[in-house]
């Protein structure tokens, strides 16, 4: 590894504390805390710096003294030679150093640098990212090794385990200071003088693990894939066992991902689950990496019950347009406000009936959302956020969660919020954050509405053992649970439609090639999008989809000045319709997936031929009819 203009490896800080994150390699199997033979080239002679980072990571503070960080890299699993983005917060103020503890043994400190402001003071539920906004370089991670451990370090007083005198300028520019030593001299003064912090210094510490697929001699990647596996282990099993069961696997060349909680998880059949409650036994996801030639032996494997591609997905996003007449392929373009969404879908005439969304909550299931009471920057928040996950919910946002939430709200302005953040941009993800939201809903019932404007990647589209073709995949099944315990469930269609597709589809463009589950999943509405002219939107995806001939369900409106001048995508259709239907939910609390799905079908308006066609479905939605039929006038 090496930090030029493209940093090799990747780092984290917090909120205002003095956090010194420092990155090292794992190699497999560490035991206990020894340190092995080292040379002065910045490496022990196994190659290793596992007996470090524990280390370092092993030193606790006392629960008086502790600082919580809240440690994320945005992509767990990468291949050699990408970028990350590292993604720190702490529970109070304090100040922050990054270092990179590099391949020759260089150590470079990447915060404070250049670009990062006057000193590494950081603030409370402030997120802190690494490379920051506008800063001309990377975080590379170069893959010489297939693990990179992340961890944190943090006080609430400056310089009291490093300061700038341990550190030297070095030619390269801002980013470029180094300490001045080898990583074994920064191993021992840290673990010296955090011993030495005053009673009153709060410090804590935090870890995060990246995955990296090696390269061949060739600089060709050995054929590793994010892969989720279905274990049967003993009911209620600790974590310890079950992933000592899963590291037992790696003699296929399983490369565990120990960062990812064990998901427990419905068994695929009733009779399976019978058979398993009467064994004593459950089933868990765990996930890793495997060569994509071992896919099938690996399910032949004691214990395993499925082995399914961990596939990346996406927010559906602004499309690339290309001119074409007959439809809108424009969405920078707004073709009125929010406002005016509600007024054309007789939203307002609900409202004036007083029926606003009051009692309902709308899960956002997205990048995230920056909340009033909880972001503490002077960007733009939303209201009444009330909830969410991970831990750290309402605390920040790339604005795809920003514009998702205003949406939802423009309809039913008395709903409440849950920031439902997916860590990470794998489908194992996506069921960790599913698994907590039907957890939620057993508790308190909430939230009864789930918004969801992400889909398949491209890439993720390729096989039966990936989450877009397959409903049976554990994604799916994670999602079909939120429904079966009685949450609706809408999502985007996406973004691929024939006319005007957005770059990222690739080849998988146009009717049958472009709506993937879950989103093709029959149960959920699967929202296209029109503007408010009836147009409809050229890059909407088209039926037929992967699993549902008949989809999507409907069309929602799109094009419009909203959280930003152009809310745009499919994204912006489908809280659209979440908002509608809060509406409805909140006037009949018994309303169902199934009910409300088809109250907004037979309801719709249809602008292409009549009954159903594979751009918009039904047609446009009409709420105002959709309720006074559910009204029963």
């Amino acid at each position: 590894m090496y930090a030029t203009r493209r940093l090799l490896v990747s780092v984290v800080a917090l909120s205002a504390c003095l956090c010194l994150v420092w990155i090292g390699f794992v190699s497999g199997e560490n035991a206990g805390f020894t340190t092995p033979a080292r040379d002065r080239s910045g490496f022990e002679a196994n190659d290793s710096l596992s007996a470090e980072v524990k280390t370092i990571f092993g030193l606790s503070p006392a629960p008086s003294q502790e600082i919580r960080i809240f440690l994320s890299v945005d992509r767990p699993s990468v291949e050699a030679g990408d970028a990350i983005a590292i993604t720190a917060e702490t529970d109070r103020d304090c100040f922050l150093t990054v270092l990179n503890v590099g391949t020759p043994g260089r150590i470079i400190r990447l915060w404070p640098n250049a670009y990062s402001g006057p000193d590494n003071r950081v603030r409370a539920n402030t997120p802190i990212r690494i490379p920051p906004a506008g800063a001309p370089f990377m975080v590379i991670l170069d893959g010489s090794r297939p693990v990179e451990k992340i961890v944190a370090y943090a006080t609430t007083e400056q310089g009291t385990i490093f300061d700038e005198a341990d550190f030297q300028d070095h030619s390269g520019g801002g980013t470029r200071t180094v300490f001045r030593g080898d990583h074994v001299e920064l191993v021992d003064t840290f673990s010296r003088r955090v011993k030495q912090l005053p009673h009153d210094v709060r410090w804590g510490t935090a870890q995060a693990d990246v995955r990296i697929g090696r390269a061949g001699a060739s600089g060709a990647s050995v054929g590793l894939v994010p892969v989720i596996v279905e274990m049967q282990v003993p009911r209620e099993a600790s974590k310890g066992l079950v992933m000592k069961r899963a590291d037992g696997l790696s003699a296929l060349g399983f490369r565990l991902d120990d960062t990812y909680e064990p998901l427990p998880i419905e068994a695929g059949t009733e009779e399976m689950e019978s058979k398993l409650l009467a064994a004593g036994e459950e089933v868990v996801l765990v996930r890793g990496a495997l060569d994509e030639s071992r896919l099938s032996m690996m399910e032949k494997e004691p214990g395993v019950i499925g082995v399914w591609r961990d596939d990346e997905f996406e927010f559906c996003e602004k499309p690339c347009p290309k001119p074409f007449t007959s439809c809108d392929c424009k969405p920078g373009e707004p073709k009125g406000t929010l406002l005016d969404v509600a007024k054309y879908l007789g939203v307002d005439k609900l409202w004036a009936e007083g029926y606003r969304g009051e009692g309902v909550v709308i899960g956002i299931v997205d990048d995230g959302i920056r909340a009033e009471g909880r972001y503490q920057g002077t960007e733009k928040k939303i209201a009444r956020v009330i909830g969410g996950y991970p831990e750290n919910w309402g605390t920040m946002s790339d604005n795809h969660g920003m514009m998702t939430a205003t949406d939802a709200l423009g309809m039913a302005p008395d709903a409440k919020i849950l920031d439902i953040r997916i860590l990470g941009k794998h489908g194992s993800d996506i069921a960790k954050a599913y698994t907590w939201v039907v957890g939620q809903f057993q508790r308190h019932k909430t939230p009864q509405i789930l918004s969801n404007s992400w889909g398949a990647s491209a890439k993720g589209v390729k096989d039966q053992r990936s989450f877009p073709r397959n409903p049976k995949h554990p994604v799916n099944r994670k999602v079909a649970e939120a429904m079966q315990n009685g949450i609706i469930v809408l999502f985007a269609a996406a973004n691929c439609g024939e006319t005007c597709p957005d770059q990222r589809c690739g080849e998988y463009v146009g009717p049958g090639k472009s709506i993937w589950a879950p989103g093709a999943l029959s149960e959920v509405m699967t929202v296209a999008a029109v503007n408010l002219r009836e147009e409809w939107v050229g890059y909407s995806s088209q039926g037929p989809s992967a699993v549902e001939k008949n989809k999507p369900d409907f069309a929602s409106i799109t094009h419009f000045t909203g959280w930003a001048k152009c809310d745009n995508g499919t994204s912006a259709a489908c809280p659209v319709a979440a908002g509608v239907v809060a509406l409805l939910k909140g006037a009949n609390p018994r309303l169902s997936q199934q009910v409300a799905k088809k109250l907004l079908m037979e309801t719709a308006k249809q602008i292409g031929e009549p009954g159903w066609n594979a751009h918009t479905g039904a047609g446009i939605i009409r709420p105002k009819l959709a309720f006074d039929r559910m009204m029963g006038r």
